[in-house]
This record gives C-alpha cells, structure tokens and sequence, in this order.
C-alpha cells in the first residue's frame, strides 16, 4: 500500500513535537510491514531525506508574490500559511504517483481539498487544534485564527475517516463530532505508542536517580500546566529540600498584561519570587536521544497539563523507562 503522510512542521525544524515523533515511529514500523511510505513536510527549499529508509521531502510553501498574496500575508499570515500548504501538496502530487491513503497526523488543511475530490481516502487523526492551543495558552483570538480553524474543521468533515488517540479530543468538539455521525464518517480511537524495541531498551536502561529530581518535558506554556507544577512543587521543596525539579521545552509565546512575552520570563518571575532558582532547573528542547539520561535518572514524571492537552508521546517515554507518573485531571 502506498501511504502520505502530510505534517505541516519541518523535519528539520527546531524540534520534534509529538506529532511528528508519532508520525515518524509509525511509518517506520509501516515500512518494516512492507508498506510504501512518503512523509511531506514543509521546507524552504524541495529537498529529499531518509529516515530508517522512509522517504521524507520537503516542499517549498514560502512563495507569496503576487499582490493578493502579500496583501494576506499582511491580513491573515497563518491561513494564508494553510492555503499555500495545501497548494504545495497539490503540485507535489501532480508530480508523483497516486497514493492509496493520505494522513494528515494532526489537525490541518492538507487534507481538504483531497477529501472533495474523492481519488485518495484521506485520514485525518485528531490533536490540539490551532484554536485549542490558543486558548489554553491565553493569545488572542483572531479573525486569522478564526479562519484558520474554519478550514481544518471543514478538512476534518470532508474526511474519509477519522481517528484520535483519546475520547477526550473527540468529544471536545461536539458540534464536529454530530456532524461526524450524521455523515456517518468512520471514526476510531487510536492511542499514540511506541516501538516495542524502545520500550524494551528503556527498561534496560532503567536506573535510581542519583541526584533525587522530578522530571517534565515539553513545550514551556501555560496550556502545560507548568505554572501549577511549580506552585505545587513550592508546597514540597521545604520538606523535601534536596529534591530538585527539572523542566525540559522549547520556550513559547504567551500573553501577560496585555502584552506578548515569553512563557519561560514569567515561569522565572514566579521561581524567583519563591526563591526557588536552586530547585528548579529549566533546560531548552532536546534531541530525543539526549533525553534518555533524564528519564532513566529521574525519582518520577509528572505531566500537569490542563486545557486541550491530548495524549503526550512524552508521558509514554517516562513509562517506558519504568519510571511511575503523575498526571492532572
């Protein structure tokens, strides 16, 4: 079978996220099963990777010079964003042989126009949407955002199928959902994993911390539940002093006081005003190869997220190393 995977985030990028470690793991294991499998990833200029021998190109989405374009480049950037995507896959496609199923592996447009015309089953899997992120993490709503959501709602609609790795993210959108049943589109709960060689190597390497520290990793943001984490390891840290606490993401933008600033500044303000700097250690994204010194080592995970966090690939990497989690609500 031959299967694309459309993932509106680089490959080379800054760093992974869970989608496109997901995205990664899966085709991999599709590929050992003898599957033909093509990733799409934007990039700014057509250029062609392997990764344990998937096919991975990245396709030119940047061009915006006609005086339309510009004029939304000024107005509307993030769905002008979705549109040149979906453009680019167009003539990607037009180039390649037909595909027998196209997966957008996250809430996008890349499947929209592949779903009306009905030549490839497309399968869209849910995750936080843009909106949701939006919201948990206080940015301000847009006629851009609003746009922006219009379309990978309607791409999700359009879909042959659907799937999510948790009931939760299906019932978020109830409205999605009715029209969903109504339609009569195929819907399954998928739950995100990993490779079972990776489970394996992580309880090998599963060891007692040395240095006593709890561990979180991901995006620093408030949709993560951090600021609650540390508020709560405030309550610890005088009974349990030489327990540290470290926190592993890529710094994103948030807004405080009617302006926007980095989630990581005011996640300092509040360490500092505990007078906390000595317990809590704050460390930038990591390759994931790097990360498996934190998880062996570490007493216990905590994942505090709140709002429309999904099912993080990063609280089944503590499992894998047999480390115990807690998690929110």
């Amino acid at each position: 079978m031959k299967i694309l995977y459309s993932i509106p985030s680089e490959y080379k990028g800054i760093g992974w996220g869970g989608v496109m470690t997901y995205t990664l793991n899966l085709a991999r294991e599709l590929k050992r099963q003898g599957h033909n499998v093509t990733i799409l990833t934007p990039g700014e200029i057509f250029t062609r990777y392997k990764h344990h021998g998937v096919s991975i190109f990245t396709i030119d989405n940047t061009h915006h010079t006609t005086l339309g374009q510009k004029l939304l480049r000024k107005l509307f950037p993030m769905f002008l964003d979705r549109l040149l995507w979906i453009s680019a896959i167009i003539k990607f496609l037009k180039h390649h042989e037909p595909f027998d199923v196209i997966e957008a592996p996250e809430w996008g447009a890349g499947g929209l126009l592949f779903s009306i015309s009905g030549k490839t089953k497309v399968i869209i899997r849910l995750h936080r949407s843009l909106y949701q992120y939006y919201v948990d993490n206080h940015l301000p709503i847009t006629i851009d955002l609003r746009l922006v959501n219009m379309l990978e709602m309607i791409s999700i609609l359009f879909a042959h199928a659907i799937t999510y790795p948790t009931n939760f993210i299906w019932n978020s959108h109830p409205f999605m959902t009715w029209i969903a049943s109504i339609k009569r589109t195929p819907h399954m709960l998928i739950p995100n994993g990993l490779p079972i060689n990776k489970l394996i190597k992580g309880k090998a390497q599963r060891k007692r911390a040395t240095a006593p520290y709890i561990l979180t990793v991901g995006r620093l943001e408030y949709g993560k539940g951090l600021h609650t984490l540390v508020e709560a390891f405030t309550k610890i840290s005088s009974k349990f002093p030489d327990i540290k606490l470290i926190i592993i993401g890529r710094d994103m933008k948030t807004v405080h006081e009617n302006k926007l600033v980095n989630y990581k500044k005011l996640l300092f303000q509040y360490i500092t005003k505990h007078t906390l700097k000595r317990m809590i250690h704050i460390y930038d994204q990591k390759p994931h190869n790097q990360l498996s010194e934190y998880y062996s080592n570490c007493l216990f995970y905590v994942m505090p997220a709140s709002g429309h966090e999904n099912h993080p690939l990063a609280l089944l990497e503590a499992l894998s190393y047999g480390k115990a989690v807690i998690i929110s609500d």
